[in-house]
C-alpha cells in the first residue's frame, strides 16, 4: 500500500505567507511608481519642447540605467542583506523622485534624477527575486514566481495608464510626489512584513571587481557561438521599446492627450505580451528584469 501523494500547492497557500504578501505588493508599488513617473516626465518634456526626440530621450533614460545597473549593481543582492537592500533602494528613489517633484527643476535635471533613480531598480529587482526561494519552497516557488510575473507586467500597464490619468488630474509634479510615497510605502511593506537574513556571500580577500567581473562574463558569453546567438537575439526585444518612446507626440499629433498617451502604452505593454506568448521559445521575464 502506498503513500497518499502530498496535496498540491495552491495560490492560496502562496499568499498565506506573509512574508510574500509585503514582498508583493511592495512590487506592485514599486513597478506601478517607477511607470508612474516615467510616463508623467515624458509628458512633461514633450509639453515643454514640443521635441520627438527629447521626449524619446528623456523615455530612454527610464531604461537605460538598466544596462550599468544590471552589470554593475545586481550582484549587490548577493554581497549585502537583500531585506536591506530593497529597503535602501526604496529609500533612495523615493529621495530623488521627491527632489524631482519640486517647482521649477530643469527639464536635464529632472532627466538625470530619473536616471539615477531607475540606476537603483536592478540591485532591487536582483534582491526581490533571489529572497523568493528563502520564502517560498517547492511548488509554492512555482506559484510564487508565477504570481510575480503577473504582478510585474500589470503594474507596468496600471502605472502607465495611471500616469496619464494623474498628470491631468494632478499635474505632473503631485504624480511625481505620488510616485515618491509608493517607495515610501514599499520600503515600509519591506522592513515591516519581512525578516532580515544573513548575506549570502561574503566578498573573499583578492576577489575581482564589480568590472572585472562583468569583463569576465562577457568573454564568457561572446567566446561562445551558442551563448553569443542568444544574448543577441534577447537583445533584440530592446527594439519593442522605440514605439512606446514616441507616443506622447503621436497622441498629441492625434489631437489626443495624456490619457490616450497613457492608454498607447498599455496597448504596446498588451501586443507587446501577445507576442512573446506567441513566439516559439519565448521566456517569461528573470531575475526581476523588464
Amino acid at each position: 500500500m502506498t503513500d497518499a501523494a502530498p496535496p498540491r500547492a495552491t495560490f492560496r497557500d502562496v499568499f498565506a505567507a506573509r512574508e510574500f504578501r509585503a514582498l508583493w505588493f511592495s512590487e506592485i508599488l514599486s513597478v506601478a511608481g517607477d511607470r508612474l513617473a516615467l510616463v508623467a516626465l515624458t509628458l512633461l518634456v514633450y509639453d515643454r519642447t514640443r521635441s520627438p526626440l527629447l521626449a524619446g530621450t528623456a523615455y530612454a533614460a527610464g531604461y537605460l540605467p538598466w544596462v550599468i545597473g544590471g552589470l554593475f549593481l545586481a550582484d549587490i543582492a548577493d554581497r549585502r542583506p537583500r531585506r536591506s537592500v530593497m529597503i535602501t533602494c526604496d529609500a533612495v528613489r523615493a529621495v530623488l523622485v521627491a527632489v524631482m517633484a519640486l517647482p521649477g527643476m530643469p527639464l536635464g535635471v529632472l532627466v538625470a534624477l530619473l536616471f539615477a533613480a531607475t540606476m537603483f531598480t536592478p540591485p532591487d529587482a536582483a534582491a526581490r527575486s533571489a529572497i523568493t526561494p528563502d520564502i517560498l519552497s517547492g511548488e509554492r516557488y512555482a506559484l510564487g514566481v508565477a504570481v510575480t510575473q503577473t504582478t510585474f507586467y500589470t503594474a507596468q500597464i496600471a502605472g502607465a495608464v495611471g500616469g496619464g490619468v494623474a498628470v491631468v488630474f494632478i499635474g505632473v509634479r503631485f504624480s511625481l510626489a505620488l510616485d515618491a510615497a509608493t517607495f515610501v510605502l514599499s520600503a515600509l511593506l519591506i522592513g515591516a512584513g519581512i525578516r532580515s537574513r544573513p548575506t549570502a556571500a561574503r566578498p573573499e580577500p583578492g576577489q575581482q571587481s564589480p568590472l572585472a567581473r562583468t569583463r569576465d562574463g562577457f568573454r564568457l558569453v561572446f567566446t561562445d557561438p551558442a551563448l553569443r546567438t542568444i544574448t543577441l537575439l534577447a537583445w533584440l526585444v530592446v527594439f519593442y521599446t522605440i514605439p512606446e518612446g514616441v507616443a506622447a507626440p503621436y497622441a498629441a499629433r492625434l489631437g489626443a492627450g495624456p490619457v490616450a498617451t497613457g492608454l498607447g502604452w498599455h496597448r504596446r505593454w498588451s501586443a507587446r505580451r501577445s507576442s512573446c506568448r506567441c513566439s516559439p521559445g519565448s521566456s517569461a521575464r528573470a531575475s526581476g528584469t523588464a
